[in-house]
C-alpha cells in the first residue's frame, strides 16, 4: 500500500539570492529584478504548472533588496501525493528552472552588470512537514480524527435515542 502525503496551503518557498561576489549591495541588481517581477511571475506560474500540475499555484513573488532576493511561494488547496520521491524531484527540477529564469533575465539585461562578478544561490524550503494522512492503512490527521469522533459520537447518540424510543413503545 502506498503512503500518501497530503499537502494544502503554502508548502514551499524558493529563494534565489543574486549578489555580487564582493558582498556589496547592488542597487542595479535589485532594480533589474524589480522591473522583471511581472515576467518572473508569469514564467514561474508556467513552470509550476508544468512541473507540479494545475493544482499548484504561485501564491506570491517578492523581490527584496540585498542585492536581489527573489522569493517565490507556492501553495495548493489540497492534494494527496503518493509518489513523494518523484514529487520532491519535481520541486528540485523547478528550483533549477527558476534559477535558469534568473540567469536569462541577467543575460538579457541592458543594465551595465558584469556577469563575472555575480553569484547566484538558490534554496528550496518546505514551509511545513507534509501531513502524512495514511500510515499502515490508518488515517492519522487531527482534522480527520475530529471528524471521525463527531461521526461516531453522533451515531451513538442517534442509536441510543432510537433504543430509548423503542423501549418506551414496547413498555
Amino acid at each position: 500500500m502506498l503512503k500518501k502525503h497530503v499537502i494544502r496551503g503554502d508548502f514551499a518557498e524558493f529563494e534565489i539570492h543574486v549578489r555580487n561576489k564582493y558582498g556589496d549591495t547592488d542597487k542595479k541588481l535589485y532594480n533589474l529584478f524589480l522591473e522583471a517581477e511581472t515576467k518572473i511571475k508569469f514564467d514561474a506560474q508556467f513552470l509550476i504548472k508544468k512541473n507540479l500540475g494545475s493544482e499548484f499555484k504561485l501564491k506570491n513573488i517578492e523581490v527584496r533588496e540585498g542585492s536581489a532576493i527573489i522569493v517565490i511561494a507556492i501553495s495548493t488547496t489540497y492534494i494527496a501525493i503518493s509518489r513523494y520521491k518523484s514529487f520532491i524531484e519535481s520541486l528540485v527540477l523547478l528550483q533549477s528552472q527558476l534559477r535558469k529564469l534568473v540567469d536569462r533575465i541577467l543575460l538579457s539585461s541592458n543594465h551595465s552588470i558584469d556577469l563575472e562578478d555575480i553569484i547566484i544561490d538558490s534554496d528550496l524550503t518546505l514551509l511545513h512537514d507534509f501531513n502524512i494522512l495514511e500510515k499502515n492503512g490508518f488515517l492519522e490527521s487531527k482534522m480527520f480524527n475530529l471528524l471521525l469522533l463527531y461521526v461516531v459520537s453522533s451515531n451513538i447518540i442517534f442509536i441510543i435515542g432510537i433504543m430509548v424510543l423503542l423501549l418506551k413503545l414496547l413498555s
